[in-house]
Order: C-alpha cells, then sequence, then structure tokens
C-alpha cells in the first residue's frame, strides 16, 4: 500500500481494519438509530449524521466513498460527528 500522507494512511488503513477485522468481532447497537455500528454506518447510513453527510458528500458506497472523495474530507466528517472514538 502506497501512501502520499497521514491522513491517506489513517483513512486507508481504517479501511482495511474495517474490511478486514470487523466482519469477526461482536459489533454493538447504533445509539442513535440502534442499527449495528460499522464503518459503512457511520459514514454513509446512519440517520442522525444525514445532514452531516450532506455536507461532506454525497455518496452511497464505500467503494465510491473511498475512491472519489478526498481523503481530507472523510477525516473531517469523522471529527465534526466525533466518531473516531466509535470506530
Amino acid at each position: 500500500m502506497v501512501v502520499k500522507s497521514v491522513e491517506e494512511f489513517s483513512v486507508k488503513g481504517m479501511w482495511k481494519c474495517c474490511t478486514t477485522y470487523l466482519p469477526y468481532l461482536v459489533i454493538r447497537p447504533c445509539g442513535f438509530c440502534g442499527l449495528s455500528i460499522t464503518a459503512k454506518h457511520i459514514v454513509l447510513d446512519c440517520i442522525n449524521f444525514q445532514e452531516t453527510h450532506q455536507k461532506y458528500y454525497a455518496i452511497f458506497s464505500l467503494r465510491e466513498l473511498f475512491e472519489s472523495v478526498d481523503n481530507h474530507t472523510i477525516i473531517d466528517f469523522i471529527k465534526e460527528t466525533h466518531c473516531y472514538c466509535k470506530l
């Protein structure tokens, strides 16, 4: 994996962690909507963050998110929603 910055490493690291290890973890429910907390749920699906999603990106799949949205934008979203504690 070739990375150009710390932020890119963080996002790619989060993606790898979420796709590699999360399927084997016990996932707790979201405190806002009751669905399972996953990386996809936080950055795309949770109804609590819909307005924030629209502010940062209008994407509907993880693949599209990580391929077309700037890493800084994803990190800014995670910071604004304080979701870094949940991942």
